[in-house]
């Protein structure tokens, strides 16, 4: 008989068809899910090292500094932003933009921690576009299709925006590993 590259061998002759579950693909479904579990666990580590020791904003105003950065568009602000925000922003994104909501008091933690993780574009727009969070940080709330356009395109640099004025503004730094005090 046959043998086919697969390794079924057909006995007809003919090749039979490769066993797609054999192929070790993995489907977008899977990764969404991995996606969601490492933002998860990733999340609950950042809490315990970062959220837990950060100041929450309450009634401090905006600083010139997180004034002037909220007035750059996002991803020119992405100049001005530490390298720090940057990477947690980028490699991290549901964390540190539920640390921003959390702390600003626009939304706990841990919902803020689920959606970001669940439907991150959505989630990013709403907020920037239909709560407090940026006027609160200093800037102006995004217009309804500008927020969607940011959050769509862009939403690191929206995370990075945010999280550098929060850190202006209440005077520490946001550290890998902990929250320092802002050395001037």
């Amino acid at each position: 008989p046959v043998e086919p590259a697969g390794g079924n061998p057909s006995p007809n002759g003919k090749e039979a068809p490769i066993d797609q579950e054999d192929t070790g693909s993995t489907t977008g479904g899977n990764q969404f899910l991995t996606r969601i579990a490492t933002q998860l666990l990733f999340g609950l580590f950042y809490y315990l090292l970062i959220v837990s020791k950060y100041p929450e904003l309450k009634d401090t105003e905006p600083t010139t500094l997180a004034v002037e950065l909220q007035k750059e568009n996002e991803v020119m602000a992405l100049c001005k932003v530490s390298g720090r925000n940057c990477l947690l922003s980028w490699c991290c994104s549901g964390p540190r933009a539920a640390h921003t909501f959390h702390s600003v008091g626009e939304l706990s933690y841990w919902p803020s921690l689920f959606l970001m993780s669940v439907v991150p574009c959505c989630t990013l727009w709403f907020m920037n576009a239909r709560t407090d969070l940026n006027e609160k940080l200093g800037g102006q709330r995004r217009s309804f299709c500008m927020s969607c356009l940011c959050s769509c395109c862009c939403s690191c640099c929206v995370i990075a925006q945010d999280a550098e004025a929060l850190d202006l503004t209440m005077g520490v730094q946001t550290g890998l590993c902990g929250v320092y005090e802002n050395v001037v």
